[in-house]
């Protein structure tokens, strides 16, 4: 592929602009009650100076055909955000107040001033006549949130009749969307044919939206959970500043919303509204290699030699990177052994191989040469022995370390460079998608949760604060032989957000299940807090097995007990608590279906089974809380050959979880 130079952006086009819209967003959209009378919401923004605008709802791209008009809606109060920061929300729809001090002192730059704008439809328009119909049925409709002389917000809003209990939704995880998805396949094409059966994600994706699109027209669909890892990298390329013209987080956007850069595909985008959080891959900046791991695309090694993965940057930019991460191994050890004895050894190595060249090869050599060549060094001639071994042992030095020296750059540019982490990642995310980390939402008395899970363990380390990110020991087996990275995830309070997420989800949990007519609960993560390196066989009869293997196997790398105490309503450190459980934890990561359930002994105990094929509704309140791992959207994995994957949810009106699989 010719490489065509990219042009770096590096700050937002938002950032220049007086008003930017926070809140709903894409990922992070309102559903209003199209059956409520006297509809209000609330709008977040970031303004440097607040002036009245005016405010409409935009019928989405998605729904052109249908000849739906616009809302216009009008301003009814305003107020400043002061707290922005604060994690005691008195209601869940508060926690979308919680601004991140990554979002407002980084991405904002402090710039700006948030506030809580309220608006309500002008006199006249009646949301319950602004949904589409199909076969005479009103159906799930979604508009894009314009305020004059800001950006749209796509899919900001969804008109909806929603059910007091009830509830149908998809839990969908590990997109891995990338621009070159769409790339790879007519590359290898061109160059060596026909690729049979090939995987790309990003068409897994717009499979996906069909029938998410024939669930919503027959009125079985309300929206759609988004766990993590919905892009592969952010950047094309190795360049740690993110190309606002171009990078991965777009491909996700044109795809949900269909864009017209997805005409080509046939792809018109989803007409059901999508919640997201973020995952490891999600705070990538680079790409990998795909011989790295060809089976996920269905490709050979042969195959993938003919796709140029660094197509993005030019030789000088490659290099240099590979260099710049070259000089940090050398200076500061292996990032992959970082607290490690390994990497002490390895560390050792570099700073002390000048004195081994001195202290033994000199005198080795210095022995060998007299007897093998004793007609050039008589023993009069130590001077000359002496230079000769010092040229000779230097020589054998600078060749070792040349050797070294390329095998490590090999790792560097395969392995180092693509799991390299930043936060700068998510900033895109942040101003175009979602502006949050953690936030909560509700769609009637069913509350939902949704957590980011932080980078790998192994960039955590490295790559942040000169490795003073604390992690427990990593597992070699799971880190970096098994393709299972520790996450970083549960945090403590930290430089990106000033609260732990335990203490978040522990308030959180207490709103949702504050009343007596207190409705579900239900948690969204991309990483795991349980998984295992392999599931035990069941015997015939048995629905289940008590877990004693190491449940920690590519997981949540904090507070895994705190968490599992708050799944059975207990907190680990308050013997007399008692408080209402989580009905079902989803996660992804894996790529495969693994289902635990959490049970209350001394300690919380983790049992593996088949639970959503086998626990019937009537069972399911006995049996609950449920730790759930749903197969990727995108990759192929072992057992799992044909993505996409979701987990299908449904919750009747009497609130009886119905289906779970």
């Amino acid at each position: 592929m010719t490489h065509q130079p990219q042009v770096q952006i590096r700050s937002s086009r938002y950032l220049f602009m007086t008003t930017i819209v926070l809140n709903p967003s894409l990922g992070c959209p309102l559903i209003l009650n199209a059956t409520e009378k006297n509809v209000s919401f609330d709008v977040i923004l970031a303004s440097k100076i607040f002036t009245t605008g005016i405010w409409q709802l935009v019928p989405s791209r998605v729904h052109s055909p249908e000849n739906l008009g616009k809302i216009p809606l009008r301003q009814t109060g305003v107020c400043e955000i002061t707290q922005y920061d604060k994690i005691y929300p008195s209601s869940i729809d508060e926690t979308r107040e919680l601004i991140s001090a990554e979002l407002f002192n980084v991405v904002l730059k402090g710039q700006y001033k948030i506030y809580k704008v309220t608006l309500a439809p002008q006199a006249g328009a009646v949301l319950k006549t602004s949904r589409r119909k199909i076969n005479g049925f009103e159906r799930p409709t979604l508009y894009d949130l314009q305020l004059d002389g800001a950006p749209a917000k796509t899919h900001a809003i969804c008109i909806s009749e929603i059910s007091d209990r009830g509830a149908n939704f998809i839990h969908l995880t590990d997109l891995h969307l990338a621009k070159r998805n769409d790339l790879m396949e007519s590359e290898i094409t061109s160059a060596n044919g026909p690729v049979k059966n090939f995987n790309n994600f990003n068409q897994r994706l717009r499979d996906f939206v069909k029938f998410a699109n024939e669930k919503a027209d027959h009125g079985q669909l309300d929206f759609i959970l988004l766990g993590g890892d919905m892009v592969d990298f952010s950047n094309h390329g190795v360049s740690d500043e993110m190309n606002e013209a171009d990078n991965n987080w777009q491909v996700f956007a044109d795809i949900i919303a269909g864009s017209p850069r997805e005409e080509k595909y046939g792809n018109e985008g989803l007409k059901v509204p999508v919640f997201t959080t973020t995952g490891n891959h999600d705070w990538r900046q680079h790409p990998y290699d795909p011989a790295n791991n060809t089976a996920i695309y269905r490709i050979s090694k042969k195959e993938s030699s003919f796709f140029d993965y660094s197509y993005y940057d030019t030789v000088e930019t490659l290099e240099a990177k590979k260099e710049a991460i070259y000089q940090k191994i050398i200076k500061e050890g292996s990032p992959l052994l970082k607290e490690n004895i390994y990497h002490t050894i390895f560390k050792k190595l570099f700073k002390v191989s000048h004195k081994w060249q001195t202290k033994a090869l000199v005198p080795a050599i210095s022995s060998f040469l007299p007897s093998a060549f004793p007609a050039f060094f008589p023993d009069k001639e130590k001077l000359l022995l002496q230079a000769t071994a010092f040229l000779v042992a230097a020589g054998v030095h600078n060749f070792i370390n040349w050797i070294s020296s390329k095998y490590i750059r090999t790792i560097v540019e395969k392995f180092l460079i693509p799991i390299e982490a930043d936060v700068k990642s998510l900033h895109y995310y942040f101003l175009h998608i979602n502006a949050y980390f953690n936030y909560a939402f509700s769609y009637g008395k069913n509350h939902f949760i949704l957590m980011d899970t932080g980078p790998d363990c192994m960039a955590s380390q490295y790559f942040w604060d000169n490795g003073d990110k604390k992690t427990k020991k990593l597992s070699v087996k799971d880190n970096l032989i098994g393709g299972s990275p520790d996450s970083a995830a549960f945090y403590p309070a930290n430089e990106y957000y000033g609260y732990s997420q335990i203490t978040w989800l522990e308030k959180i949990l207490a709103l949702a299940q504050s009343r007596d007519d207190a409705g579900r609960a239900f948690v969204c993560l991309h990483s795991p807090p349980v998984n295992i390196e392999k599931e035990p066989p069941l015997a015939a009869g048995q629905n289940e097995v008590l877990v004693t293997s190491d449940i920690s196997y590519g997981t949540t790398n904090h507070f895994l007990s705190q968490f599992l105490h708050l799944c059975v309503g207990r907190k680990e450190n308050d013997p007399g608590y008692q408080g209402g459980k989580i009905d079902i934890v989803f996660s992804g990561h894996t790529h495969r279906e693994v289902e635990f359930r959490i049970s209350m002994g001394e300690n919380p105990l983790v049992f593996y089974g088949h639970y959503s094929r086998n626990v019937l509704p009537e069972n399911f309140e006995d049996q609950k809380p449920f730790i759930v791992q749903t197969a990727s959207c995108g990759p192929v994995e072992k057992g799992f050959p044909d993505p996409p994957y979701y987990r299908f949810v449904q919750i009747d009106d009497s609130g009886k979880i119905c289906r779970w699989k």
